[in-house]
């Protein structure tokens, strides 16, 4: 009995503290103070923001993120995406967005006294198309996320961009025993190159001059900036594919190609010269080597919702794409901000 009663003291004192330093909290607490951060255009629909809280106001935060409208003041009453990363210095994604309008974003945060809002930014939703042309005069379109311009289509070019043809290799044998830079179309089938483009082996990936000049082969960080910038690799593969069953030959309902990266099932070609999946999976070039013999490279299932990274042997034929660091146009014509260009 008494040993009951030592420990149900025990547990009234440890009660008592937590609702003295509860009290103690609740005294001192004022409303957080957050900062907002800048805007970036990410796709079609979305556009990426956050905040910083630079004090929790001696209380504990219960709820951060970003709120918008297009008048002003912006509340948690108005559009609302909460916190993605959970943390002190945070990042969200507004979504729904409108090509030509302009919003206003505040950051905010809750605590047990109220809520706080930082400084409002405006910002009017863009989403930048453009374009490039190769060696051999083919023009792509292109597409800009955050500060990089992209290919919104893959590679097709014959020539390295001083001039110097690439060898295209049909034969399975000359293919498998490369170790010099070569292409080929899909099934050595030129039929492919409008829809697919070509595929490379690494070789010609690695020369540095496989892109038009003054544009290269994402490496892996630049590959990951991107995947980053578009909200990470859960679902990013909705946002990469171009929709409908044109030439995605599996289920394709959830693709929405809002990225503008238009992604395709080119299929790929192995060392031993053969030919596999068009139709079914997408692979594309990293500039960054894995060992002496293999290199990295990113890939779409069909069936999957995300864009998987592995390595691959460097006489393998994939897909490329090119990007460059985007400079934004002194003037801006309808042009460069027509988002139906790319699908």
């Amino acid at each position: 009995m008494q040993k009951a009663f030592k420990t149900f003291s025990i547990y009234l004192g440890i009660i008592s503290l937590v609702f003295v330093l509860s009290n103690c909290e609740n005294k001192n607490a004022k409303i957080p103070e957050v900062s907002t951060k800048d805007v970036i255009s990410v796709s079609l629909t979305r556009a990426k923001s956050g905040g910083n809280i630079i004090s929790d106001g001696s209380a504990t935060i219960t709820e951060s993120g970003i709120c918008w409208n297009t008048n002003g003041n912006p509340t948690t009453n108005d559009f609302v995406a909460k916190d993605f990363q959970e943390s002190n210095d945070f990042f969200c994604f507004l979504s729904n967005l409108s090509v030509g309008t302009t919003y206003r974003i505040r950051a905010y945060a809750t605590n047990s006294k109220g809520t706080a809002y930082g400084n409002e930014v405006t910002y009017t939703h863009v989403f930048f198309c453009g374009q490039v042309i190769d060696a051999d005069s083919n023009s792509y379109k292109t597409f800009v996320c955050n500060d990089l311009e992209i290919m919104a289509e893959n590679l097709k070019v014959t020539k390295f961009n001083d001039g110097t043809p690439i060898d295209v290799v049909s034969d399975n044998s000359a293919w498998s025993a490369a170790k010099t830079p070569a292409m080929s179309w899909y099934d050595n089938n030129e039929a492919n190159k409008q829809s697919y483009g070509a595929l490379y082996n690494w070789y010609a990936v690695n020369s540095g001059t496989l892109c038009p000049k003054g544009w290269s082969v994402p490496n892996d960080s630049i590959w990951e900036l991107f995947k980053h910038t578009l909200g990470g690799n859960d679902t990013i593969a909705y946002f990469l594919k171009e929709s409908g069953s044109s030439h995605w030959t599996i289920d394709n309902a959830k693709a929405s190609n809002e990225s503008g990266f238009n992604a395709l099932p080119g299929g790929f070609r192995e060392r031993d010269g053969k030919f596999y999946i068009q139709g079914v999976n997408g692979f594309w070039w990293s500039a960054t080597p894995h060992n002496e013999a293999n290199a990295m490279y990113l890939y779409l299932d069909s069936k999957s919702s995300s864009f998987d990274h592995s390595h691959i042997f460097r006489t393998t034929g994939l897909s490329v794409r090119c990007y460059r660091q985007y400079v934004a146009p002194a003037v801006v014509d309808s042009t460069t901000t027509n988002p139906v260009e790319i699908k």
